[in-house]
């Protein structure tokens, strides 16, 4: 990363990461910042990756640059020169501009963003917690299909067949979600409960905080942040496999130079 492209990660910019991830989940917080004697919201990026082994750990955070583009290829970079080599799905929320960035990653559409986008097309009436439990712990595409058949018909259904439908459409990008082993199914489950967790902290604490004096200032106290959440729930961390470079191999012909593996 660069320091005109966004304030360095501090704490994560030498820590050595996996060499391969089961899948990295990117979020962002709004930070309330003072510049040029005028108040903004920086959006600051971070990411948690989980191993097959179910454990996981933050990978870093990174601020948008001035210009307010997200630094997608900036933070693959990063991750890259930090030891990673492979990762077997992202997920991100706005997965349309991390596409345009690496063509062909594989997005994982994460049922939560999905519960959130859904419920904000709805008038904010979020999908019914049986239906969304039913759609987590499906076995296969047709079964997840069978319990948004059973939603149309309901109550909620009937209010907002475009909500459904709109779920529907994501069956097709959760086919590989699906189609994992039932323990790794899990390990994916559990990292967006926990991403989920450390969301709702970091907007907590920035809440309580209230505006910061620059940049640089809300960049750290994220850090920290993070940090101080990740020591929550922090497993497997000290008995991780570090990589085998600092520099990726590629182990997918097609993967073009300077980037991941996907």
């Amino acid at each position: 990363m660069t320091n005109s492209t966004c304030v360095q990660s501090a704490v994560w910019d030498s820590t050595p990461l996996c060499a391969r991830y089961l899948v990295v989940l990117f979020n962002a917080v709004q930070a309330p910042v003072m510049e040029s004697n005028t108040t903004g919201t920086l959006p600051i990026h971070w990411s948690l990756g989980a191993l097959g082994d179910g454990g996981c750990e933050v990978l870093g955070a990174w601020p948008e640059s001035m210009t307010g583009v997200t630094p997608w290829q900036q933070i693959l970079d990063d991750l890259e020169v930090r030891g990673v080599e492979r990762i077997r799905f992202v997920s991100a929320a706005d997965s349309a501009e991390m596409r345009a960035t690496y063509r062909g990653t594989p997005m994982h559409p994460c049922l939560r963003h999905l519960a959130r986008s859904v419920a904000s097309a709805s008038s904010r009436e979020r999908v019914p917690a049986a239906a969304m439990r039913a759609l987590r712990t499906a076995g296969t595409v047709r079964a997840a299909g069978e319990t948004l058949t059973e939603l149309s018909t309901s109550p909620w259904g009937a209010k907002h067949p475009a909500s459904v439908e709109c779920l529907r459409a994501a069956l097709t990008q959760l086919a590989p979600f699906y189609a994992l082993p039932r323990h790794l199914r899990r390990v994916v489950l559990s990292a967006e409960d926990t991403a989920e967790q450390v969301l709702n902290s970091l907007n907590r604490a920035i809440a309580r905080h209230g505006q910061f004096a620059d940049r640089n200032a809300a960049a750290s106290f994220v850090v920290k942040a993070l940090k101080h959440a990740e020591g929550r729930f922090g497993n497997g961390l000290a008995s991780r496999p570090l990589p085998s470079t600092h520099r990726a191999v590629r182990v997918d012909d097609r993967a073009r130079p300077g980037a991941l593996s996907f």
